[in-house]
């Protein structure tokens, strides 16, 4: 953030880490902070989910824009992913 907007300038909100749900994953959780940079907000998080033996890591970022939906259009990404273990 400081190489990106300069030294002090953005102050990030950070949410504690809370559980999350992803179909057919045993343990999920996320976390993510919130901030104003150039006129926009963001918010840039990461949702790792753990199901012996895999492990899944996704990173995001949310621009809020006008005419912009990217916060849907993750919960629909989110709610549609599902993973089945092949036998």
């Amino acid at each position: 953030m400081d190489k990106s907007f300069g030294k002090g300038v953005v102050k990030p909100e950070i949410s504690p880490t809370e559980a999350f749900s992803l179909k057919g994953i045993q343990y999920a959780a996320r976390k993510y902070a919130t901030f104003t940079g150039k006129g926009v907000k963001q918010e840039e998080g990461w949702i790792y989910g753990f199901t012996e033996p895999y492990q899944i890591f996704i990173l995001y970022t949310i621009l809020e824009k006008e005419g912009v939906n990217d916060r849907q259009a993750l919960k629909e990404i989110l709610d549609s992913f599902e993973f089945i273990r092949k036998k």
